[in-house]
């Protein structure tokens, strides 16, 4: 017998972990069926419906909240999110169109797939690295590091959000036609650009709500002054970061994820040393600086390989 704890749920209620552990499993299950489905779609230049679709959850979320939102009801609005992204991917498996689709080379696919795992796994090593390194000094610096991570990670996906996925297929289509090189020299003009821009109003929207931003957190001056920096810090790196996004793009449209995955370890290694130098020397905010540094380099690299004649 496995006993469940889940927070915020009394011995006596611990049959409710079931329906929370179901909702999970039910999310996670429809994650693996629609990404596939997901890629098709998006192959085939269906961008709206897999983003609309996203708004089935919206049903458990309006029954959690018509019975007064409490801990209790929790895990049964868990197994209702799972329901209605099991209902998603069922929509999504009915529109898409198979034809031709599995008379592909499996053997290159799951290739390219496990290179991809490879480089995505190492690459969420990274922060688990920075928060042991984080765990190494003051007390509190951990807490703080992931705050001001935290709100780097929602600046840095709400720049990019919806594009990525149209861009692959882009440089799928622009590989058929022989122009991928012109074409990816414009896109990161257009992308550096557009980085640009977004960092000036990300620096004049933190500026014109200074002191606002963390009230309702009832951090100390020195615990603000200390997340501004580390926020500073990580956002130093957001043009190579949105750039980094483009250039991963390109090597999985020209079939060449391999090299993603290198760089990924690449990148864990030298992070992880420049991370604990730094944070020796100028404390937990010198971690968000090596990542922002580690972040350029990589991806200056990823621009040089991009530009070789043997790749594109």
């Amino acid at each position: 017998m496995v006993l469940l704890i889940v927070w915020g749920l009394a011995d006596n209620d611990a049959l409710l972990s079931v329906p929370l552990l179901v909702g999970v499993f039910l999310s996670t299950l429809s994650s693996v069926i629609s990404s596939f489905v997901v890629a098709i779609l998006n192959v085939q230049n269906h961008y709206v419906l897999p983003g609309l679709l996203w708004g089935l959850r919206i049903i458990p979320l309006l029954v959690f909240w018509k019975l007064s939102p409490n801990v209790i009801y929790l895990p049964w609005l868990m197994a209702g999110i799972g329901l209605s992204d099991i209902l998603r991917a069922r929509c999504l498996y009915s529109k898409v169109k198979l034809d031709g689709v599995l008379s592909v080379d499996w053997r290159e696919v799951f290739r390219g797939y496990a290179a991809v795992a490879i480089g995505s796994i190492v690459v969420g090593m990274n922060p688990i690295v920075d928060r042991l390194i984080a765990g190494l000094g003051q007390p509190g610096d951990l807490s703080i590091l992931e705050l001001g991570e935290r709100i780097f990670g929602i600046v840095g996906s709400l720049s990019t959000i919806g594009i990525m996925s149209v861009l692959l297929v882009e440089f799928s289509d622009r590989v058929k036609l022989g122009d991928l090189s012109r074409y990816f020299q414009k896109i990161l003009v257009v992308f550096l650009g557009w980085s640009c821009l977004w960092l000036l109003f990300i620096y004049s929207f933190w500026y014109l709500l200074e002191g606002r931003i963390f009230a309702f957190l009832k951090l100390t001056d020195l615990q603000y002054q200390l997340v501004t920096l580390i926020f500073f810090n990580y956002l130093g790196g957001l043009p190579a970061f949105i750039v980094g996004l483009v250039c991963v793009r390109g090597f999985l449209s020209i079939g060449k994820a391999e090299v993603i995955a290198v760089l990924a370890v690449v990148s864990l290694g030298v992070n992880a040393l420049l991370s604990y130098v730094l944070n020796s020397l100028l404390g937990v905010s010198g971690i968000a600086l090596a990542t922002s540094i580690v972040t350029t380099v990589i991806t200056i690299t990823m621009i040089i390989l991009l530009s070789n004649s043997r790749y594109v």
